[in-house]
């Protein structure tokens, strides 16, 4: 018989258990094989696929001794399965999942830094909707705690600039304060019981004309006015 495919899906049977995956044979052409990545370490021996079971599986290559290796997960013979061109498709996620890990590593080397506070500075202070101040925003939303806390003011100033709030917004839940359309909503404690730091407002003489943002960003524990006919009672936490 022809060798099958990469990424085409064959079926098998299985010949045996293996720490490592399913030891199996095509039901069509005989090639002896192993199913990969099935966790038989983490499962009990009555959950697996018992030896005699015939299952779909996915064609990935061969073993370094001539044994089809083949990928048996519902999922991902699902996907193959419903995918016009698997072998494009998988590719385009790989290089997604490398571009997602350089990121990381590049924030990783940025934030471990002296230079982090001095280049986000300089790129939240580019024109709303430019590049370097959409790498930015993403960038302070992956950043320390400790380092977000120390741009505040400046995403509060840029969102009066034309960057959209749904943008800063982001960053700000990263670091429990919130902005949710006219309330505010409390955040969950820091694990040591303390709340974050409350952010500066600017005093009503000096609000930009997106006020209504800045009023609206608090720290979970920030209080607000009695509420109307409850003169008496004092200020009130917000729920």
């Amino acid at each position: 018989m022809p060798e099958p495919a990469r990424y085409s899906v064959v079926e098998c049977v299985v010949t045996g258990h293996h720490p490592l995956g399913l030891l199996a044979r095509l039901t069509h052409g005989g090639d002896e094989a192993v199913l990969e990545r099935v966790p038989v370490e983490d499962a009990p021996l009555d959950e697996l696929p018992p030896v005699g079971a015939v299952l779909p599986a996915v064609v990935l290559g061969r073993t370094a001794d001539g044994r089809l290796r083949l990928a048996g997960r519902p999922a991902f013979v699902a996907l193959v399965r419903s995918a016009a061109d698997p072998a494009a498709a998988l590719d385009a996620w790989s290089r997604i999942r490398a571009a997602d890990e350089a990121y990381a590593e590049a924030c990783h080397n940025l934030f471990s830094g002296p230079d982090a506070a001095a280049v986000l500075c300089w790129a939240l202070d580019q024109p709303a909707g430019s590049p370097q101040l959409g790498f930015a925003l993403r960038a302070l939303r992956d950043a320390p705690t400790e380092l977000k806390l120390g741009f505040v003011d400046e995403l509060l100033r840029v969102s009066t600039e034309g960057t959209p709030p749904s943008a800063v917004r982001q960053v700000l839940s990263s670091i429990h304060l919130s902005v949710d359309g006219g309330s505010h909503r409390r955040g969950p404690r820091r694990p040591n019981g303390t709340p974050p730091p409350r952010s500066a407002t600017p005093p009503n003489s000096a609000r930009p004309p997106n006020a209504a943002l800045h009023s609206l960003v608090r720290s979970p524990d920030a209080k607000r006015p009695p509420n109307v006919g409850d003169a008496g009672t004092g200020p009130e936490r917000a729920a």
